[in-house]
């Protein structure tokens, strides 16, 4: 018999969206409900902290497909309540 540990995220689970800097390490955290407002104008102008870029400008095809995923996230919990449907995210587990 093999056991296997595996750990799953429902989308309604997802509560925040995390941005953190490489260079100071700061992190911006973004509720759910604020991800479509805040999330693409923190993308384009970098750290708040330090200024550092993070190299995405808009109008690239990289900085629409992370809009695009947020948008994504933001509707599918929505889209899947009710549905005959469970959608889940297989992530690394913690050690």
């Amino acid at each position: 018999m093999t056991f296997e540990k595996k750990c799953l995220v429902e989308f309604s689970d997802i509560g925040a969206l995390h941005l953190e800097c490489p260079r100071c390490g700061t992190v911006s955290a973004f509720q759910r409900g604020d991800w479509l407002r805040l999330l693409p104008e923190s993308l384009s102008k970098g750290c708040s902290y330090c200024g550092a870029s993070f190299d995405f400008k808009g109008n690239t095809a990289e900085y629409d497909a992370i809009c695009n995923m947020v948008a994504s996230l933001a509707k599918i919990a929505d889209v899947l309540r009710g549905k005959n449907l469970n959608l889940k995210l297989e992530i690394t587990c913690p050690e």
